[in-house]
């Protein structure tokens, strides 16, 4: 059964036996030629994170964790716990989008979220930008441009985690959307795991998108597939 935590638990398995597991702040600051970059987007619950976050701790693995400041997702209290089993935690900034496009405001809000973060005691060293496709840009493409005009790096930050990955050289692999965008299923992602398909794997997951029970998987990805369904059709009626 796909997106429930007793598959991931396979995954990382899988993961473990084959790679040498890193958070993306271990990725850029070491040399690697093989390894797997763990990562995983906090949307809103902080709880589902701290589910994987415990799965992974038990077998010897950390992972990055990007949390938003802007929902339920900012939860000082499950994020100190998550991060005292040894995962990374980082921002994960929307603030374009929330402007409208404007860089000037956009850019206060990051600094004062990435305060805030660092005053509940998270040394924050990397970010990465959140994508929704659902809401109109203007004036920029996705959130991570606010970065590229802007010298992140003077507030203490590494790296983010797509400006600062050279995408040639991993495979990167997504859950978004409830899909895995390079492998039909979590079967075919352990296979490639196993033969070592790629030196360096670079793999996204959303604690929000997995359960512990199957029936809840399924509703949750039906009632997924409906909200796309009605953001087409709305889409659809502006013409």
């Amino acid at each position: 059964m796909e997106h429930i935590l007793k598959t991931y638990n396979k995954i990382l398995v899988s993961i473990k036996k084959n790679y040498k597991v890193c958070t993306f702040r271990d990725y850029l600051l070491q040399n690697h030629s093989s390894c797997f970059i763990l990562r995983h987007d906090v949307e809103r619950s902080a709880l589902k994170a701290l589910d994987m976050a415990k799965i992974e701790s038990s077998l010897g693995i950390r992972a990055t964790y990007y949390f938003r400041r802007d929902t339920l997702a900012f939860n000082p209290k499950i994020m100190s716990v998550i991060q005292s089993m040894g995962h990374e935690i980082g921002y994960h900034y929307n603030c374009l989008d929330r402007t409208n496009g404007n860089y000037h405001k956009a850019w206060e809000i990051f600094k004062s979220e990435l305060s805030d973060f660092k005053n509940n005691g998270f040394n924050v060293q990397t970010v990465c930008s959140h994508g929704q496709p659902r809401i109109i840009k203007k004036g920029y493409k996705t959130n991570a441009d606010l970065l590229r005009v802007q010298n992140y790096k003077e507030l203490g930050i590494l790296g983010e985690a797509y400006l600062d990955v050279d995408f040639s050289l991993v495979q990167y692999v997504s859950d978004t959307g409830f899909r895995w965008n390079h492998y039909p299923s979590s079967e075919h992602l352990i296979s490639a795991i196993n033969k070592k398909e790629y030196p360096i794997f670079y793999l996204l997951t959303h604690p929000d998108y997995w359960f512990r029970s199957g029936i809840l998987a399924f509703l949750a990805i039906t009632a997924s597939k409906q909200q796309h369904v009605r953001h087409i059709l709305r889409k659809m009626a502006r013409f």
